[in-house]
């Protein structure tokens, strides 16, 4: 999960997924990655490695827990 998820947003892919019962979104821009709870506050990453090492959903960084996530939308 980890490689195709990075292959999407460093293609330049919106992504939208769910995780324990709460929505995400991960928004590729030009020199960096954010992601947060959807309409909720967000965080921003010079890239996606840096993204799925540090941000952290139930304390965990988001790559321990990709096994889990659902993706919902991408655009």
């Amino acid at each position: 999960m980890y490689q195709e998820l990075k292959d999407l947003i460093e293609n330049g892919d919106d992504i939208e997924f769910s995780l324990f019962g709460k929505r995400y979104s991960v928004i590729p821009l030009d020199d960096s990655v954010v992601i947060g709870l959807k309409y909720g506050d967000a965080l921003e990453f010079s890239d996606v490695d840096s993204m799925m090492n540090q941000y952290s959903i139930d304390g965990q960084p988001l790559k321990n827990v990709l096994d889990q996530v659902e993706i919902e939308r991408i655009y």
